[in-house]
């Protein structure tokens, strides 16, 4: 009689939330949207073990928007990852979210094993005033040191390895975006470099759509939001995100085998209301 094989470890990211406290944005609630997946995903994927947001948590980056998000996360079924936009305020979100792991800088990120892989979560948020593009993101070097002490310990431990950026580090084809990206992308990508072997996937947010290519040999993806889509052509004079198009999240199978990778399936919902 032969071992029954090791199911996958679920890994649940969720991207661009935008919640608001007291408004909605282009004519919808944002905690309506983010409770309909978060429903969805208790109903279909309750043994995922672990959730990551992956920035933009809030719009307006205010307590009361952070004091909101905290209310809609209490009670899940698995432990919550935080990232920060360009939307989010990082004085704000400690004050709400005070257990959240921060690096020696008080930057919101963190690097933890999860299986087989390790997963390094980035900080990507910068005073706009440090930056040419408005709502563009940046690294810098304290916390591309961070990142590379990550990538050094995942080798030391054997580990795969899973990057999580809000800002994409890679031009997507659309103008809006690939404007306001990682503006030190360049200096992300080299540091990744070294140890391009043992990183199996990047992934962004920002974008508000699903998106799959290469960054410099390492595979990405980007993420539906789950209030309001981007679409490939944004119309020109009005909003470009649409928030009648499809919400979604992602459900990242991380396999136990050493020779496989991992998948990513995109759970695409309708409008809650």
């Amino acid at each position: 009689m032969t071992d029954e094989p090791a199911l996958p470890l679920k890994l649940l990211v969720m991207a661009d939330v935008h919640l608001r406290a007291h408004r909605p944005l282009h004519g919808i609630d944002p905690a309506s949207r983010l409770a309909h997946a978060l429903t969805h995903a208790r109903r279909h994927h309750p043994d995922a073990a672990a959730l990551v947001l992956l920035g933009d948590l809030v719009h307006d980056g205010t307590e009361a928007d952070y004091r909101r998000l905290a209310a809609l996360l209490q009670d899940l079924p698995w432990p919550v990852h935080f990232l920060l936009g360009n939307h989010d305020d990082r004085t704000a979100f400690r004050t709400v979210f005070p257990e959240a792991p921060v690096d020696g800088a008080g930057f919101v990120q963190t690097a933890f094993p999860l299986g087989r892989h390790r997963l390094i979560l980035l900080d990507s948020l910068e005073d706009p005033a440090r930056l040419p593009r408005r709502h563009a993101g940046r690294l810098g070097s304290e916390r591309l040191s961070f990142l590379s002490a990550g990538l050094e310990e995942a080798e030391r431990a054997g580990a795969r390895v899973l990057v999580f950026v809000h800002h994409p580090a890679v031009a997507i084809g659309i103008a809006e975006i690939d404007a306001i990206g990682l503006v030190d992308a360049d200096a992300f990508l080299a540091t990744l470099a070294p140890h391009r072997d043992r990183i199996d996937q990047l992934f962004f947010g920002h974008v508000h759509r699903v998106t799959a290519g290469s960054a410099a040999g390492l595979p990405f993806t980007t993420l539906a939001s789950t209030t309001m889509q981007l679409p490939f052509h944004p119309p020109a004079g009005g909003p470009a995100h649409d928030p009648r198009l499809p919400a979604g999240y992602a459900v990242v199978l991380l396999p136990a085998a050493d020779q496989a990778q991992p998948v990513i399936h995109h759970e695409m919902l309708p409008p809650a209301d």
